[in-house]
């Protein structure tokens, strides 16, 4: 899980450079062929403390990581507001081809540490 180079002669080794669900696939698998407390706490550390990775990745850059939907409950009916089919979280899944459902890996993660929120692990 290390990319090694050598840069003016010093060899140096740094994490891989970030695709989307690395980090997370790695925490949303179950099981006991590696030891996950271990990578919970590093994933803590280098996410969480060491927060320098994360806000580049989130906020440098042009690549869009996220999407913001509208909490369409929160919406009055005669709300004079329009919102358009793309930016309905219930349309998105209406209209999917394709659904997955996984481990939350941050949840995986902080229960690892002792901080796992107190969201159900399933919704109704």
């Amino acid at each position: 899980m290390l990319l090694d180079m050598e840069i003016h002669g010093e060899q140096i080794f740094v994490l891989p450079p970030p695709m989307a669900g690395f980090l997370e696939f790695s925490m949303m698998r179950l099981g006991n062929s590696y030891d996950q407390k271990l990578l919970a706490e590093l994933f803590y550390q280098y996410l969480n403390v060491e927060e320098d990775f994360v806000r580049n990745l989130f906020t440098g850059g042009e690549t869009q990581l996220g999407r913001v939907f509208v909490n369409e409950n929160a919406l009055a009916g005669d709300s004079t507001l329009s919102v358009l089919d793309y930016e309905r979280a219930s349309e998105v899944i209406r209209t999917a081809s394709h659904r997955g459902i996984g481990t939350c890996y941050c949840r995986h993660k902080m229960q690892h540490l002792g901080k796992a929120c107190a969201r159900p692990w399933t919704s109704a």
